[in-house]
């Protein structure tokens, strides 16, 4: 049962990323990477064997810049723009770290991240982008020119490179998934009993059942997913501590229904998505037997409920599973946040890096 593996946000950035699984493509490479000039190839900052460019920092700068100036660029020209910008960096250095991490810990899995399988699927998703069509039972429109193309990347402050490094990292961390959780790296991954229950009765591991409405399903309409959330939320007041009553006016309910809406799911501290902070803070706070009140995020609303952690669940083979899911993805992701510590301790900057100004990230390559 995935919650992670898109979990840092910037995937949402990569339009046609819809699904997990990897397709299949052909040998060709239909469009070859367009490289960007020199003083957007120019290294900034090092960690170890891997290298830096301007042009991922500007990227990493700019989709978080919103966060720093509140939208008004204009205080990058007044007093404290340059703190401001060393905090800006410094943020995009972080996400950075998380990327590069990522390869490094398929590695320890004994996987190449540029193999050539990763490389196709990335020349793959570019050739979707460009030219569209059909991936994970999604129609995919795409840009309809490969000009066209580079000129949405260039609106998105990216590049080519980027988008490609950005794909490879995506499809990276896909195969780490499909390896580790789902294969179980061919008999590597495994866990003992005493592991997976300490695991299980930790604070790193909650289990809550949970309704979800999503704009989606009312045509994007915010107000209607709202009023429907509240129609449903009063008929779960309702029922009170009847379970199987909430079972049926409530997560049966939910539009994203699960195989079975009694199970409830199970959420990582590490692997959880936590791009919704409220949310996430919610599902590792709430209590046994406590319905939360409605819970607000940008594309949708959510009711959670509280459940319980027995020892039977270890036993009960659809929960187990899902359990021993979370376990091995938790353990990825906290080896890629462990590397990306040591990856960030190990930074050094280049001349070029004490050479970047707001001004210099605002142009456009040439």
């Amino acid at each position: 049962m995935k919650h992670g593996f898109g979990k840092t946000g910037l995937l949402i950035l990569l339009v046609f990323l819809l699904c997990f699984s990897l397709f299949s493509c052909g040998d060709d490479t239909t469009y070859k990477e367009v490289k960007s000039s020199r003083a957007f190839r120019k290294t900034v900052l090092v960690s170890g064997d891997d290298e830096v460019s301007f042009e991922l920092l500007r990227f990493f700068f700019w989709r978080q810049i919103d966060a720093f100036d509140g939208g008004d660029r204009s205080v990058w020209e007044k007093e404290g723009a340059d703190a401001l910008l060393k905090s800006a960096l410094d943020a995009a250095v972080d996400e950075i770290s998380e990327l590069y991490a990522t390869f490094a810990v398929l590695r320890e899995w004994g996987l190449d991240p540029e193999s050539d399988t990763i490389l196709e699927q990335v020349d793959a998703y570019v050739t979707l982008d460009v030219e569209g069509g059909d991936l994970g039972g999604f129609s995919i429109k795409g840009y309809g020119s490969h000009d066209a193309y580079l000129a949405a990347l260039s609106a998105m402050h990216s590049t080519d490179t980027v988008h490609r490094f950005l794909y490879r990292y995506s499809v990276c961390l896909s195969s780490l998934y499909t390896y580790v959780v789902e294969n179980r790296a061919e008999g590597k991954a495994t866990v003992t009993e005493s592991a997976l229950s300490d695991f299980y009765f930790s604070e790193n591991c909650a289990r809550v059942n949970r309704v979800y409405i999503g704009d989606d399903n009312f045509g994007g309409s915010h107000a209607e997913a709202r009023a429907q959330a509240e129609r449903i939320y009063a008929a779960m007041v309702a029922a009170g501590d009847d379970y199987n009553e909430l079972v049926k006016v409530g997560f049966s309910k939910s539009p994203t229904l699960d195989e079975n809406p009694a199970l409830g799911l199970f959420y990582g501290k590490n692997a959880t998505d936590d791009t919704e902070k409220t949310l996430y803070d919610k599902i590792f706070s709430i209590g046994v037997g406590e319905l939360s009140e409605m819970i607000e995020v940008s594309d949708g609303f959510y009711i959670l409920y509280g459940m319980e952690k027995t020892t039977a669940d270890l036993t009960s083979p659809e929960a187990r599973e899902a359990i021993e899911d979370l376990y091995f993805e938790e353990l990825c992701y906290s080896r890629i946040h462990e590397v990306a510590r040591v990856w960030r301790d190990a930074v050094e900057y280049k001349d070029a890096y004490g050479e970047i100004t707001y001004a210099k990230l605002a142009e456009e390559d040439k």
